[in-house]
């Protein structure tokens, strides 16, 4: 298997949350702490892809601490009786991974508790770690604790891993990190931030189906990898063996005697012709006799 782990944001990448729940959320809490203040769909994907969710509320809405404190828990009390949708074809690709032993991570801006929720509530796999908005600021991406953890935890080397995520602070710690990224670009269509994406991420995916096509050939480039799709690894083991057996055949039939030429060479006096000389052997392939090598000086 190519890619050992793979570490998935959860907002955007796995599931369909921001333009359904989120947004709206921020909306409400903003009519009540600031009527008439109003900020686009757009614009709340352009901000929270840089600087961040944080920055954003605090640099640009000019929230007080106060009142990000009380964001926060608007926020919860919103998130926790809707449900977002997963992305179709990512249950697929979560469930053939697991069972090809791999492991699932989840480092995310949401709750580790909401995204656990979210999981069952999608019927996918159980993420094997969840790294979540409750862990102390340092401790969250950008920062690479996160990243950094995962790999002690199992014994990881960051080739390893591959990061699926949708913005931009998972890209700064997967590049502090060394660990290889792909930009998930099917949530939005912000020119701003799918130009940055292509342009400085490992892989740049725009639907879920590229990521899907993308693994099955990644897997399939290894011998024998339980990883390998059920569609694609057949057929790569069988070109395989034929490559091999078709080589093995070339190399008896060019070394090997005819039959219509005599297995002594009476002109070099060899005791036999595998050497295949030009005087024994008068073929488009042949080779030189070593009496005929030019000696070096």
């Amino acid at each position: 298997m190519r890619y050992k782990c793979l570490v998935l944001d959860h907002d955007d990448t796995v599931v369909n949350s921001t333009a359904t729940i989120h947004y709206p959320s921020f909306l409400a809490y903003l009519h009540e702490v600031r009527p008439g203040a109003y900020y686009s769909l757009e614009d709340y994907f352009r901000w929270n892809f840089e600087p961040g969710v944080l920055e954003f509320f605090r640099d640009v809405v000019g929230f007080s601490e106060e009142e990000l404190t009380a964001e926060f828990h608007f926020w919860q009390d919103y998130v926790r009786t809707r449900v977002p949708e997963a992305y179709p074809g990512i249950r697929e690709i979560l469930q053939r991974h697991r069972a090809a032993g791999g492991l699932i991570a989840v480092i995310s801006h949401s709750v580790s508790a909401n995204i656990l929720r979210d999981y069952r509530e999608n019927d996918l796999p159980e993420p094997d770690a969840v790294y979540g908005w409750e862990l102390p600021p340092e401790q969250r991406k950008p920062n690479v604790w996160p990243m950094e953890d995962l790999i002690r935890r199992f014994a990881l080397k960051p080739q390893d891993i591959l990061m699926v995520d949708d913005l931009k602070p998972g890209y700064d710690m997967c590049r502090a990190c060394g660990v290889p990224f792909a930009a998930a670009g099917w949530a939005n269509d912000v020119p701003e931030i799918e130009g940055f994406m292509r342009k400085n991420c490992d892989f740049y995916f725009k639907t879920v189906k590229e990521l899907d096509d993308f693994l099955k050939k990644v897997n399939c480039l290894t011998k024998n990898d339980p990883g390998a799709c059920e569609r694609h690894a057949p057929g790569f083991l069988i070109r395989k063996l034929q490559v091999r057996s078709q080589w093995r055949r070339g190399f008896r039939r060019y070394n090997a005697i005819p039959p219509d030429i005599p297995s002594h060479c009476e002109a070099h006096d060899h005791k036999r012709i595998s050497a295949r000389c030009s005087h024994c052997a008068p073929s488009a392939t042949r080779r030189i006799c070593k009496d005929q090598r030019p000696k070096r000086a």
